[in-house]
C-alpha cells in the first residue's frame, strides 16, 4: 500500500473538518486510508466500515458541554417580538466560533489579541481551555451575533482598545433571551 502523505494545509483541512462535524457529547470520527491509482488517500467517515489498521479516529468532543443546543432559528419582524434581525451574522456552533470570531476579533484587537480572546473565550465556554478554572459568573451562551457596519479601531496610550460594541452574546436568563455586549462585559474587566 502506498504511504499517505500529507502537508500542513492538508492537515488542517483535515482538523477543521473534524471541528465542523462535531456533535454533542463527540461523535467519533474515522478517517480511512485507501489506495486510489497508486496513491494514498484519506477519507473522513462518520462510521467506521473498515479494519481499525487502515483508519485514525478524530477526537471531536465539545469544549463546553453545557452549552443550551439550537435546534430552529426562527428570525421574527414583528411588533413588540424580541429582535434578532439587526445582525448580520450569528454563529451558533462551537467551530463556527473557533473559525470565524476568534480569528477575527484577534485580528481586530491587534495588541490586545491575547487579553481579548481570554475574556471572549471566558464568555463562550464558560473558562480558558488549558487554563487554571476561573468560571465565568455569565450564562453559557447559545450563540454569538455580530452587528454589521464594524470597523478596525487603533490603539490608545490609555489601554486596551475594547472593540466588542459589535459582538452581542445571546443566552437564555431567567427564561428569556439575554444579550450581553462584548464591550460591555470588556469594561467590568478593566
Amino acid at each position: 500500500m502506498a504511504i499517505l502523505q500529507m502537508n500542513a494545509l492538508q492537515l488542517r483541512a483535515l482538523a477543521d473538518t473534524a471541528s465542523s462535524w462535531r456533535a454533542r457529547g463527540g461523535d467519533p470520527m474515522f478517517g480511512v486510508i485507501a489506495e486510489q491509482d497508486g496513491t494514498a488517500v484519506l477519507d473522513i467517515q462518520p462510521t467506521l466500515t473498515e479494519p481499525l489498521g487502515s483508519a485514525v479516529e478524530f477526537n471531536t468532543a465539545d469544549v463546553q458541554p453545557a452549552r443550551p443546543i439550537v435546534t430552529i432559528v426562527t428570525l421574527l419582524e414583528a411588533a413588540g417580538a424580541e429582535a434578532v434581525n439587526d445582525y448580520d451574522a450569528i454563529f451558533w456552533s462551537e467551530a463556527a466560533v473557533e473559525k470565524f470570531v476568534f480569528p477575527y476579533y484577534a485580528s481586530k484587537s491587534l495588541w490586545s489579541a491575547a487579553w481579548v480572546l481570554q475574556n471572549l473565550a471566558t464568555l463562550w465556554y464558560g473558562f480558558v481551555p488549558g487554563a487554571p478554572a476561573v468560571a465565568s459568573t455569565e450564562p453559557i451562551p447559545f450563540a454569538i451575533a455580530h452587528l454589521p457596519g464594524s470597523d478596525y479601531v487603533g490603539l490608545t496610550e490609555d489601554g486596551p482598545v475594547t472593540g466588542g460594541e459589535d459582538l452581542h452574546l445571546l443566552s437564555i436568563k431567567d427564561g428569556a433571551l439575554h444579550k450581553l455586549s462584548f464591550n460591555e462585559y470588556l469594561s467590568r474587566q478593566l
